[in-house]
């Protein structure tokens, strides 16, 4: 199936551009469950000596006290990037209770119910209220348990300078969003490949589905899943939200994205209307009831992203300022990776990001829309069949073909950016070629064992592995975390505390 017209797209760049001089940065947001050493959520609040969840850039919480989010900054090469994740994996490892351990899988931990898991709390001041809320939004619109699963966030950019090199006398912003969103149409055409390749969560603990309805089967006493199954993260019974399907997103445009989002934050839901804004005592318990709350909880496996100051929505930052970088959403942790992403991995996903980057990218019609998502459902459930039949370039072929043919125009990119160090093509050769998360995963639970057991064994092994690190110099983490405590503190201590005004103002912005 592969043409010359790939071929053509990678010359035709270089003619404009060495595609190796381009800059890109990238950064990574990595949520693990903090569980006590029988495998339990934790229900200890956030660890002071990681500073304040709120205030700490570098440490933060998800949803549940327990559920620690680690962020780093940008970077324009991968070895800096692996080494800040490993810096903050160390850190935060060495500060947790020595009795708790960092789970190293996607799909959470044994939950017994759902009152074990503490939403995150970020204090009494405005902003931390808003934050708390809109995690009792989540909780009552669609469980604690399911927002208990963890991923990786990984954020991608081109550098300024490049895109003004690249683009010469035609660089505007509404030129670089353009671009930004080529670049998440054809991610989306292709997500399947980074579910067949990067998916690492086949299975679940029976808990995870507790009193939900599912397609799932039973493994074992305690497990359920699918036999060929790539990531239930992402399916239907993972991080998504049905509901969001009518809101019709295409990534055609900003605006029309803009546009989009803004009318899922403001149209009721029934659904979302029915259970209250307020409790029963009378406390908020929603910011909205809308088809989303806010920007964030729009489950999409790419969104485009602008960095905005406090107090700005999201979507006015786009709106005001264009797209600033791409944020991921559908990567698996990996479970073997001490970091939860391998440096393989990642060169693997700027290759990916750099051929959906290049790649010319028609709009999204309603009708290859349907056929994508009908990939990622499939995929979801049946990757690891490369016989499952996919829409790849507008035909019907099996998946193992469409690899063949979508790893040749990788490999061309790969040659193209490496010259003499083989940095790209390795990474690919190493993910493509060696048995996949998922079907590792199994081979595991072949032994006799459950998902509990191996994945406790392995947050065990992976933490204290990261215990005995002591070659690092941790102490600019130490110094941010103490002086976070005292940026919380002076929050805090402020005394204009009016979350009714403060969230109605907020939704004033839309």
């Amino acid at each position: 199936m592969f043409d010359e017209s790939f071929i053509n797209q990678l010359n035709s760049w270089n003619e404009k551009t060495l595609l190796k001089k381009i800059k890109f940065n990238r950064g990574i947001e990595r949520e693990t469950l903090r569980v006590s050493k029988d495998g339990s959520i934790s229900k200890r609040p956030h660890p002071k000596s990681l500073g304040s969840a709120l205030t700490n850039p570098y440490i933060t919480t998800d949803f549940a006290e327990a559920l620690i989010e680690l962020v780093t900054p940008k970077f324009d090469n991968v070895d800096d990037l692996y080494s800040c994740l490993q810096d903050l994996h160390v850190f935060t490892a060495q500060n947790i209770d020595e009795d708790e351990f960092l789970w190293a899988h996607s799909m959470p931990c044994r939950i017994d119910k759902e009152s074990d898991i503490n939403i995150a709390s970020y204090g009494s001041n405005n902003s931390g209220m808003l934050k708390h809320i809109y995690r009792k939004g989540l909780r009552v619109r669609y469980g604690s348990i399911m927002q208990c699963v963890s991923g990786i966030h990984y954020n991608f950019s081109i550098d300024e300078k490049s895109y003004c090199d690249l683009l010469g006398s035609a660089y505007s912003q509404e030129a670089v969003d353009n671009l930004y969103l080529g670049l998440i149409r054809n991610f989306k055409r292709n997500f399947w490949f980074i579910l067949a390749q990067l998916g690492a969560s086949p299975v679940a603990d029976k808990s995870y589905v507790l009193e939900r309805d599912h397609n799932l089967e039973k493994l074992n006493a305690n497990d359920v899943f699918l036999p060929e199954a790539t990531s239930l993260r992402m399916s239907n019974i993972g991080y998504q939200s049905p509901i969001q399907t009518s809101l019709g997103i295409r990534y055609n445009s900003l605006d029309g994205f803009i546009e989009s989002v803004k009318k899922g934050i403001k149209m009721s839901h029934i659904e979302f209307n029915r259970l209250g804004l307020f409790d029963a005592e009378g406390n908020r318990q929603q910011i909205s009831d809308g088809i989303i709350q806010i920007e964030n909880e729009l489950y999409d496996t790419i969104r485009p992203k602008r960095t905005s100051p406090n107090g700005l929505r999201p979507a006015n930052a786009l709106k005001e300022h264009g797209i600033e970088y791409v944020e991921i959403r559908g990567v698996d942790i990996s479970p073997n990776a001490l970091g939860g992403i391998s440096k393989d991995q990642m060169h693997f996903l700027d290759l990916f990001l750099i051929h959906c980057f290049i790649t010319r990218s028609s709009e999204l019609t309603d009708k290859e829309n349907i056929r994508l998502q009908k990939n990622h459902t499939d995929m979801v459930s049946s990757g690891q069949n490369n016989s499952t039949v996919i829409s790849y370039k507008g035909k019907e072929i099996s998946s193992g073909e469409a690899m063949v043919d979508l790893i040749n125009e990788l490999s061309l990119l790969a040659k193209t950016l490496d010259g003499e160090t083989k940095t790209y093509g390795n990474a690919l050769r190493a993910i493509t070629t060696n048995k996949n998360q998922s079907a590792a995963i199994f081979s595991s639970l072949a032994e006799g064992k459950d998902f509990h057991d191996i994945a406790l064994e392995k947050s065990i092994q992976n933490t204290n592995e990261l215990r005995q690190n002591k070659s690092l110099d941790l102490n600019y983490l130490k110094i941010e975390s103490e002086e976070s405590l005292k940026r919380f503190q002076e929050i805090e201590d402020d005394p204009q505390k009016d979350i009714e005004a403060y969230v109605e103002q907020y939704n004033s912005q839309i």
